[in-house]
């Protein structure tokens, strides 16, 4: 990937809070978004992945970091019509207690909101979603929509209020992701229930990459050896699983896959990089910085691969692996590799001015959703714009920092 002239990643990420602004519907309880779910349907839903609380959680990192008065405004009003959705489904017995689909990331959400307002109201409505983590029932362990991912939003919220409880409902989780690994390839797996099956799944989104970050974080805020060693464990398991391809390491979505290994943030080497940066950044392991950067080798190569823009098939979410190298392990050239997929990401944008599309991980499509549109795309540009200050939302906030902001 050869250097080019680069954007102002800010205005960018600008443009985006300008579309979504201009696409957002006024109704009775503040504003909502029409997003597409993940099977392409017209919707208007409250989930971080392909629902307004993903349009929320930008605008307020937006707001935290340009004092813009428009997109605060739209952050607060587009959370009070998900909290007053969520009253309803919950009136009518609908609880999901997720992170990407259900009250986990509704909590994370609200977690950013109230880091870009100061407003209490806020931080108690994550409070509020964090009541239920414990007693819920999990059809999985991953992150996307398992134990793991309920466990990372207790830990910001025991991160950000240095509460108890939170940590206690996180290690609970945590030992719920123990008891139910399984032995395997000299390490730990967890399988993941598909419709064809139980198998065990390799990515951030479904499998031992998530699932080993979560434990980590455990491992930071608990001090119990148990969830270091789970870590470790799981990306034992995945270094086992590792298989190679045309960019260089790379993982099936899942053992026994037969589409070739993919290179996403959900499924392939961006995902499992995060795991083993965030892991190094905790335990100063070197096999962790090792296999990070086997993984950012990877995904340099891959590039445009998917030719979109997107968090969770795209550019944004593949290069946030480069980011966290960057933050962490004061890279300067993966930062600048970052920055490079920030000049593809950008070639994405449609029109100009009252007219700006910004195109989503369908092509021909322009979706407001934070993993499959211009929400996520727009965070990524903020990222690329201040490496310093922000921070991926869906994750705990990693120790540099906790540490710049203490």
């Amino acid at each position: 990937m050869s250097a080019r002239a680069q954007p102002d990643f800010h205005t960018l990420a600008r443009s985006v809070g300008d579309y979504l602004a201009r696409v957002a519907e006024p109704v009775a309880e503040g504003v909502r978004w029409a997003t597409y779910s993940y099977a392409g349907e017209r919707q208007y839903g409250t989930d971080v992945f392909a629902g307004a609380a993903g349009v929320v959680l930008f605008l307020a990192d937006l707001a935290a970091m340009g004092d813009d008065a428009r997109s605060r405004d739209l952050a607060e009003r587009g959370m009070a019509w998900l909290a007053a959705t969520w009253q309803r489904e919950e009136a009518a017995g609908v609880y999901n207690p997720t992170l990407y689909a259900g009250a986990a990331g509704h909590g994370q959400t609200a977690l950013r909101l109230h880091a870009a307002t100061r407003e209490a109201r806020w931080l108690d409505l994550a409070r509020e979603r964090a009541r239920g983590l414990v007693s819920a029932t999990y059809a999985q362990a991953d992150v996307m929509s398992g134990v793991a991912g309920a466990a990372i939003f207790a830990l910001e919220l025991h991160r950000v209020t240095g509460e108890q409880a939170p940590l206690d409902t996180a290690q609970q989780l945590g030992r719920r992701l123990l008891d139910s690994a399984v032995s395997d390839r000299g390490g730990l797996a967890w399988d993941w229930q598909r419709r064809s099956g139980a198998v065990r799944g390799t990515g951030f989104a479904h499998g031992n990459a998530g699932i080993g970050y979560a434990l980590i974080e455990l491992f930071r805020f608990s001090g119990d050896p148990r969830f270091r060693d789970g870590a470790h464990a799981a990306a034992r398991w995945l270094e086992a699983a590792a298989v190679d391809t045309p960019q260089g390491i790379g993982w099936p979505r899942f053992v026994g896959d037969p589409d070739p290994p993919r290179v996403q943030w959900c499924h392939g080497a961006p995902g499992v990089g995060l795991f083993a940066v965030r892991a190094f950044e905790i335990t100063r392991a070197e096999s962790f910085r090792a296999l990070a950067a086997r993984c950012a080798q990877a995904t340099v190569a891959a590039g445009d691969l998917r030719s979109n823009p997107s968090q969770c098939h795209g550019l944004a979410g593949n290069a946030e692996l480069l980011v966290e190298m960057g933050q962490i392990l004061g890279d300067h050239r993966a930062l600048m590799q970052a920055r490079e997929f920030g000049v593809l990401a950008a070639a994405y944008r449609e029109g100009a001015g009252d007219e700006t599309l910004w195109a989503s991980d369908e092509p021909g499509q322009f979706n407001p959703a934070f993993m499959l549109g211009a929400a996520g795309t727009g965070h990524f540009f903020l990222r690329l714009a201040r490496p310093d200050r922000v921070t991926l939302p869906m994750m705990v906030a990693p120790i540099w920092a906790s540490a710049a902001r203490a």
